[in-house]
């Protein structure tokens, strides 16, 4: 009996072994390092580039489909983010977006009741334009949330030397072109898909990428090239979206929140709106 029990354990086959994750390449571990210290850093300013081209999405006031902006964030851990696009400034906290006025007071977005002026010939451009910079800003992510998970994006990369700095550059894989083609990943109608936030198509995305990192290991800048296909109705339509993020100010942003912005972001929907003297 117990020569059968030795048998029997001899015979049974060993568990099979786990496979390892791929290990990943110098270049992308020393971008994935720069991803990670951003993320932890008490606080960072960021300028943000985004262009993309391609047809309008259903009710898009822009017969090109073409978008273009470029704004400054600062990002301090504990307050709400701060944003800068021209002449229009807001705060955003949570996902909360408060904007200042034409006449200089703050405002929540949504508070007014407005309606968005859609696809009317009639609506003022300004009214349009300043609807649509609220919109971008209360969804799109500021870079360390754009980079995060960036490693499991990257096909391939290389890296060189250029002085002090290094600079990281290569390949998305398609799912991860496919997610970087998104015009919005807050929330709302994703850019690249159809009106109802279709996503791209994976196996039709590609994109590149290029970085630089300053010799202590902080992400300076990245600018990355994606063309996604999605779909548009009963058609498949492609666009193009270029982005590029200027780093500056790591561990020494420091931002004072108005009490205005306390009051309004603690207020709730529909509420008669806080006064800030009882909040500052």
């Amino acid at each position: 009996m117990l020569l059968l029990n030795l048998l029997f354990l001899i015979q049974e086959p060993a568990p099979a072994a786990a496979h390892p994750e791929p290990a990943k390449s110098p270049a992308v571990q020393a971008l994935q390092a720069a991803c990670a210290k951003l993320a932890e850093a008490s606080s960072y300013t960021v300028q943000q580039t985004v262009k993309e081209d391609g047809p309008p999405a259903e009710g898009e006031t822009n017969p090109s489909g073409s978008v273009s902006a470029v704004f400054t964030a600062h990002v301090q851990k504990g307050k709400p983010t701060h944003f800068v696009q021209d002449k229009f400034e807001a705060w955003r906290d949570g996902n909360v977006l408060i904007y200042r006025n034409a006449d200089g007071t703050w405002v929540r977005d949504g508070q007014t009741g407005e309606t968005a002026p859609g696809t009317d010939p009639k609506a003022d451009p300004a009214a349009v334009a300043n609807m649509r910079t609220r919109m971008n800003l209360a969804r799109t992510q500021v870079a360390h949330e754009m980079l995060a998970g960036l490693d499991k994006k990257i096909e391939k990369a290389t890296s060189t030397k250029e002085g002090e700095k290094t600079v990281i550059s290569g390949t998305f894989t398609p799912e991860g072109a496919a997610s970087l083609g998104q015009r919005f990943s807050k929330g709302g109608q994703e850019r690249g898909g159809d009106a109802t936030g279709t996503p791209p198509k994976a196996g039709e995305a590609a994109g590149t990428f290029r970085c630089v990192v300053a010799a202590d290991g902080t992400l300076e800048s990245m600018t990355y090239d994606v063309t996604a296909k999605g779909g548009a109705k009963d058609a498949t339509v492609e666009r193009k979206r270029h982005v590029e993020l200027r780093v500056s100010a790591v561990g020494t942003t420091v931002m004072e929140v108005p009490p205005e912005i306390k009051a309004k972001a603690s207020e709730k929907p529909g509420e008669k709106p806080a006064d800030p003297k009882k909040n500052s």
